[in-house]
């Protein structure tokens, strides 16, 4: 039960440095790599998923999904939106890592699989751990912006990114790195020195 000497503003109870380090990742990966290569057009996925940057990419991703699905339900305020978007993410990170380990290998053994129009059986459950992930990040989003958890442009910023997931993949991870950037470092600033007077900032 917090104490008299603990912050009671939610934007103050988050895990601060986690956040921030894994939105960095995010975007670090996203912004040079991702997009290059859900842009490049003219290259057959098959030969692209065999490249280093591919595999780089992709594990990168799975991990800082792994992280979030341990982080989000840490975040106070935002009660069962964080269980929700933890799902979501770590159902993503399932395909993320077949991308990462599974697709390389389809793309030397059956190119043609990955170079035409995807099978159901692939499409459905990449797009549907998509959606999953949208709809969990989203609802965190809308919650962080109403209770005030994370400053209000980066919740819209989250929300943005998290609505494009299933359609523009990794480019969605320059607004959600972004995002989750902007509310680690927003709660690691020191509180106004007439909070300061009464309470003592808390972030574990």
């Amino acid at each position: 039960m917090p104490g008299p000497t603990e912050s009671t503003n939610p934007a103050r109870q988050l895990p601060a440095i986690p956040l921030a380090i894994v939105g960095g990742l995010l975007l670090v990966n996203a912004v040079p790599f991702g997009t290059s290569m859900f842009t490049d057009t003219g290259t057959p996925y098959s030969v692209s998923s065999q490249t280093s940057l591919h595999l780089a990419h992709y594990v990168v991703w799975t991990a800082c999904l792994v992280a979030l699905g341990q982080l989000y339900p840490r975040i106070r305020g935002v009660g069962w939106a964080g269980i929700v978007a933890a799902v979501g993410v770590c159902l993503d990170a399932c395909a993320r890592f077949a991308e990462a380990f599974f697709v390389p290998y389809l793309g030397r053994e059956v190119p043609a699989l990955l170079d035409s129009p995807p099978d159901a059986g692939l499409l459905v459950p990449l797009l549907g751990s998509g959606v999953v992930a949208m709809i969990g990040t989203a609802t965190l989003a809308v919650v962080a912006w109403r209770r005030r958890v994370f400053p209000r442009p980066a919740a819209a910023l989250l929300l943005v990114g998290a609505v494009i997931v299933p359609v523009l993949g990794p480019v969605s991870n320059v607004f959600i790195g972004t995002a989750l950037l902007w509310a680690g470092v927003a709660a690691r600033r020191p509180a106004p020195a007439a909070s300061r007077a009464t309470v003592a900032v808390t972030v574990h």
